[in-house]
């Protein structure tokens, strides 16, 4: 079975159990899906909708990380202005929980949304940000091994490329 296909069954077994936060968690995981699709109009609207129900039932934690996701899609659909608005709005909630991936990502969608606006002298400083707080989580973890993930190794590899700038 795809990765959609399990989510979208987790989905229903949470509704059945009227499970709220398994059903808030299925249905990220189906707007990332949606989103690692190309779908970004889509996601953009999913992980909106995520953000003001993850608010509404006070999952600072499921909001911020949401936020991030919604401003992913935004990137992805070239819509840099609200990009980097949500990028902003969620910064001092991820400081304030202490939430070093989530700010690495953070700094990293900012870069981004900076270069692709024709800014890269001021997209550099987010990257250098990113790069930071990556070099934090790695030095707390005494292990280059956390840059390996994935996720955190695509935003190590691209924010050394375009800090330099």
């Amino acid at each position: 079975k795809t990765a959609r296909a399990l989510y979208e069954q987790a989905l229903q077994f949470a509704m059945r159990a009227k499970e709220r936060d398994r059903i808030w968690l299925s249905n990220f995981n189906l707007a990332k899906v949606t989103l690692k699709d190309g779908r970004a109009e889509e996601a953009a609207t999913a992980f909106r909708k995520l953000v003001a129900e993850a608010d509404n039932l006070e999952l600072k934690y499921s909001s911020v990380v949401a936020s991030v996701f919604l401003a992913d899609a935004l990137v992805q659909k070239r819509d840099y202005q609200r990009a980097q608005q949500e990028l902003e709005r969620i910064t001092p909630e991820a400081e304030k929980l202490d939430l070093r991936a989530i700010l690495a990502q953070d700094q990293y969608l900012q870069g981004t949304t900076l270069r692709l606006s024709g800014k890269g002298t001021e997209a550099a400083s987010h990257y250098r940000e990113a790069l930071r707080y990556l070099n934090e989580i790695k030095q707390d973890s005494g292990s280059e091994a956390v840059l390996q993930r994935s996720d955190l190794n695509k935003i190590y590899t691209e924010s050394s490329r375009w800090s330099k700038s």
